[in-house]
């Protein structure tokens, strides 16, 4: 099965709505993942991350990024969700999330001495790749294509194994489409603010991730589209929008970021001309 997920990976790099045309198709329709089967995927995918990564506990570090998601855990979209907050051994500044709720954080993101406004905006963006399913939706679209059928139509633990592998590959090795790096930003910010952090954190995040130059790995946020410096200007802007508005800030995408969203997709409709 080694072929398959390594097939998905190289149809994801290459543009997956491409391959399915520029109007897309109904994955979700087709191939639906539920939420049970989400969440087990999430914790299947859990259990292999932590053979790799050893989970770091009894530590100050440990217990903020704890604490903080739990602040921001029954405020999003999904609060009932099995939401779990862990630290792992990793040296390269990382964090990510599997879907159904298990989030991680890196050894080395802690290293940087982020403040706890910083580290919610990181949680709340990672809640937010959860909330709207951006995992799920990709290997969907990967049903779609035929990639990976004949996993998604057994029921077998090995089919469970192989697709929480692939949302592992999804979670470490491939950065998200831009419009999903999009929208977790802009509703992070907003989650981040209702838990209440500074609608900054992720932008002060971002500018001190843009300055860091003597890391042996260049990590995922950093490799992520657009550019970490696009989404500093991005983020300090949805946050200066935020600042002004009543809590609890709805999370929803204004007109503005629906707006930015259109040209994003334009731009990429334009590149696969």
């Amino acid at each position: 099965m080694k072929f398959f997920r390594w097939l998905l990976i190289a149809l994801i790099l290459c543009g997956l709505p491409f391959l399915m045309g520029s109007g897309g198709c109904s994955a979700g329709d087709i191939f639906a993942i539920s939420d049970s089967d989400e969440v087990t995927i999430g914790q299947q995918g859990g259990a292999d991350i932590e053979k790799q990564y050893p989970v770091v506990t009894g530590t100050a570090g440990a217990e903020r990024v704890e604490r903080i998601g739990r602040k921001i855990a029954p405020l999003t979209q999904r609060p009932k969700l099995p939401w779990s907050f862990k630290v792992v051994k990793m040296d390269e500044p990382n964090a990510f999330a599997l879907p159904g709720g298990p989030i991680y954080v890196s050894t080395g993101l802690l290293a940087m001495n982020v403040t706890d406004d910083e580290l919610a905006g990181v949680l709340a963006h990672e809640a937010s790749h959860v909330n709207q399913r951006h995992s799920v939706k990709a290997i969907q679209e990967a049903m779609a294509v035929g990639v990976i059928s004949e996993v998604a139509l057994s029921k077998s633990s090995n089919s469970t194994r192989e697709v929480a592998g692939l949302a592992v590959q999804l979670a470490l090795t491939l950065p998200h489409s831009r419009e999903a790096e999009y929208e977790a930003d802009a509703l992070g910010v907003r989650l981040a603010t209702n838990a209440g952090y500074s609608p900054y954190g992720l932008s002060e995040f971002l500018t001190r991730l843009n300055n860091l130059t003597n890391v042996a790995k260049t990590p995922e946020w950093f490799s992520s589209h657009p550019e970490t410096k696009d989404r500093v200007a991005r983020t300090k802007k949805i946050a200066g929008e935020v600042a002004g508005l009543p809590l609890p800030v709805p999370l929803t995408l204004s007109k503005t970021d629906k707006a930015q969203l259109d040209s994003i997709n334009k731009q990429k409709t334009q590149g696969t001309k």
